[in-house]
Parts: structure tokens; sequence; C-alpha cells
């Protein structure tokens, strides 16, 4: 299935980058590392970034590590395009524990791009994964993404269209 989209998007004459993002509501990184390969191959750009998202399927910090690790070492084009974090100590809708201290510092060692869901106005049941109060003050979840040790404001730089 996607080969063919891929083609239908290079046919149409599109040659931006295609984010896939993984299997199971994105948490599934097996797919990603049975297939990447070959659908890299398979479009004629080569230009395919392949999405994980970190929830309750990733609560163990071994598993981010090597699982971050196989993709850089096997040069999967990788970005951690959702992850959550240990709020209420698991006791959240989504089951989710992730070591998110621990998830920022393996993808800057491996230079994988994150994005930390979301900036604000989630539902009650999710807005514990609100960075932003009122798009005014961090929340303490805000303070660890944005301005901890491998945080945002740390780690990124600057496009160079912007500068």
């Amino acid at each position: 299935g996607y080969k063919s989209a891929i083609s239908i998007i290079r046919n149409a004459g599109l040659e931006h980058c295609i984010v896939i993002d993984g299997a199971s509501w994105g948490q599934s990184i097996d797919p990603i590392k049975k297939y990447a390969k070959d659908l890299i191959e398979h479009d004629p750009l080569h230009n395919l970034l392949f999405d994980i998202h970190m929830y309750g399927s990733w609560n163990d910090k071994n598993k981010i590590s090597k699982e971050l690790k196989y993709t850089y070492d096997n040069k999967i084009p990788l970005i951690v395009g959702e992850f959550g974090y240990n709020a209420n100590d698991g006791k959240n809708n989504l089951g989710c524990k992730v070591d998110a201290a621990h998830l920022l510092k393996i993808c800057e060692q491996y230079k994988i791009g994150h994005l930390a869901w979301s900036w604000t106005g989630n539902n009650k049941e999710n807005d514990w994964l609100d960075l932003l109060e009122d798009w005014q003050e961090y929340t303490d979840w805000g303070e660890l993404v944005i301005n901890s040790k491998n945080g945002i404001k740390k780690t990124s730089i600057k496009c160079k269209v912007f500068e």
C-alpha cells in the first residue's frame, strides 16, 4: 500500500518529503524496521521520513535506547513525531510512563528530531499533554520539553532559510 501511495504522489510531480507513521497509532516500530529500506529504494527521490509515536508502548527506557540506536545504525530516517511522559505515575488515559528526559537525551545522541504532544488546548482527558497553559506559561511538561538540558531551546538549530 505504501509503495502505491508513494508512486501516486511522485507521479503527480510532488517532490516533498513523505512522512510515514508507524503502525498501531504510530507506536509500532517493527514495520518501519522491516520495510523502511525497501520503501526508500522504491521512492525515486529517496525522500522519506518515518515517524514513531511514543506513549504506553514505550514505557521501557531500554527499549527507547535500543530501537532508536537501531534506526540510527541502519540509517533509517526517523522522527519521534509524538511522545508523552510519565504523567500521574502512568495513571493517565494512555497508560504512558515514558521517561521523556531519557528520550530527549537519546534523540539528541542520535540526532533524531522530536515533537512532543502537544502545545495546548487538549480536552480534559488529555490536558496532561499540554506544553503550555493558555498559550502563556509552560507546564512542567513544557519546561522539560523546551528548557531542559536536551530540550528544544538547547538542541535546536535554526533552519538556514530563517537566517
